[in-house]
């Protein structure tokens, strides 16, 4: 069960990781776009809430 909650996670990862490098690329030549900047701070405390609660879960071993 924990396995499959991690492999969940990672994948949430990975998605989340996709977003972010597609909108900083998007935002590198459209850097006036507001709307793209607030998604990039969504996905950004997203994968930063996916990398905390993963570090917890694995120190619980």
């Amino acid at each position: 069960m924990k396995q499959m909650k991690e492999n969940e996670e990672l994948k949430r990862l990975n998605e989340v990781s996709f977003m972010l490098n597609d909108l900083a690329v998007y935002l590198d030549e459209h850097p006036s776009d507001g709307r793209a900047a607030e998604w990039f701070e969504v996905y950004d405390d997203a994968r930063k809430e996916i990398l905390e609660n993963f570090e917890k879960e694995s120190w619980r071993g």
